[in-house]
């Protein structure tokens, strides 16, 4: 995971799944940041420990936005009934494909 810190903004770029262990670290990271954002376009897998700390973290008030989350991202969100929930505190944007260019709310 490489991430940089600055004027109240947390910026991370996963180098493999969003798992217990990066979303501990992702936490322990914004615990003084207003702002979060998160590359997940290396990841393949989200788990509940990921889903649990991005609840606590838009819980406090942080302004979380994700980019390009895998496919399976929101079909967890379904699952744990938490899409409604999430699609009022996240911003998501996908990465722009070659031909076309592409942006999705939770």
């Amino acid at each position: 995971m490489e991430y940089e810190k600055a004027e109240g903004r947390l910026t991370v770029a996963l180098q493999r799944d969003f798992n217990l262990f990066t979303a501990a670290r992702i936490e322990a990271l914004a615990q003084d940041c207003a702002q979060v954002r998160i590359d997940m376009s290396a990841s393949k897998i989200v788990d509940s420990e990921a889903v649990g700390a991005l609840y606590r973290l838009v819980r406090a008030g942080k302004a979380v936005h994700l980019v390009d989350p895998p496919p399976l991202f929101f079909e967890v969100l379904e699952v744990l009934g938490l899409a409604d929930h999430f699609a009022r505190r996240l911003t998501v944007r996908e990465r722009a494909q070659p031909e076309q260019g592409a942006s999705r709310d939770v």
